[in-house]
């Protein structure tokens, strides 16, 4: 640029041209912007799990003051009370961080600094004392919170003597279905338990099948508290052959034994109209 800046004429015409054209040829060749050789528009799109954090956020109440992993936070700017999880200790005192009742957690456990936090220590919020009500909208992402809606449609299921099912929500598309099943431990439960979802036809014929409720590789049935609520989403894939009549098909199984838990008329699970 100094040797540009004492030409004249004609020269600085050129020499402003070369550095133009090489400009664009290093952003062609290089750049990850777009137009650039180096361009990936798949790392920019918004996949399965930008889309969970999205739900998650959402969840926040308005006015709720919260704490989020660090990737979160952007995303909740506009909030009165927001700290990053967790809190540094340096700060915490100066914030009044302990003496202040946080409403609801974001919690990514892929992120490097919540990690530091075992999700099931002393001083996890997973662990506080009354429960939060925990929902997990992909793996590794919880959102803990005081309050949460009712579901649409209620339900009165009891799984063994200690899980019942209050109710669930249901989100369809041509090719997606999104169940929301709300769960509470309301008695003894002394082992590991699987939930299972299968979409049935009309017939009776598997659709699909979802048989994993996220949250339970981070916290166990056995480590919920009496009481503990849980907002379970369900993903399941809609064939386009599906027709009419669909339902879901709930079971939980002993994880160990592979049994399912009966519920209180014998049944090996409930079936819920879609």
């Amino acid at each position: 640029m100094a040797a540009l800046a004492r030409l004249h004429g004609r020269g600085r015409a050129a020499g402003l041209g070369l550095l133009i054209v090489g400009s664009l040829l290093a952003y062609g060749l290089a750049s990850p912007l777009p137009g650039g050789a180096a361009f990936a528009p798949a790392e920019l799109a918004r996949g399965p799990r930008e889309l969970a954090l999205e739900r998650a956020t959402a969840l926040v109440p308005p006015r709720a003051a919260a704490a989020v992993s660090a990737n979160v936070a952007a995303h909740l700017t506009n909030r009165r009370e927001l700290y990053v999880y967790p809190v540094n200790d340096q700060y915490a005192a100066a914030l009044g961080y302990d003496k202040r009742p946080v409403e609801t957690y974001i919690l990514d456990l892929s992120d490097p600094a919540t990690q530091r936090v075992e999700p099931l220590g002393r001083n996890s919020p997973l662990v506080a004392t009354p429960p939060f009500i925990v929902q997990s909208t992909a793996y590794k992402i919880l959102v803990l919170s005081r309050s949460a809606p009712a579901p649409e449609h209620p339900l009165d299921l009891l799984f063994g003597k200690g899980m019942a099912c209050h109710g669930y929500d249901v989100v369809r598309t041509a090719d997606n279905l999104r169940l929301t099943l709300y769960w509470e431990r309301v008695g003894g439960i002394s082992a590991d338990f699987r939930r299972n979802v299968e979409l049935l036809d009309g017939s009776g014929r598997v659709l699909a099948e979802n048989g994993e409720l996220e949250l339970t590789r981070t916290l166990p049935t056995q480590k919920w508290q009496d009481g503990q609520q849980v907002r379970d989403e369900v993903e399941l894939a809609v064939p386009p052959d599906a027709g009419s009549g669909l339902r879901a098909r709930v079971q939980w199984l002993n994880r160990d034994q592979r049994r399912p838990i009966l519920l209180q008329d014998g049944a090996t699970g409930a079936e819920i109209p879609i």
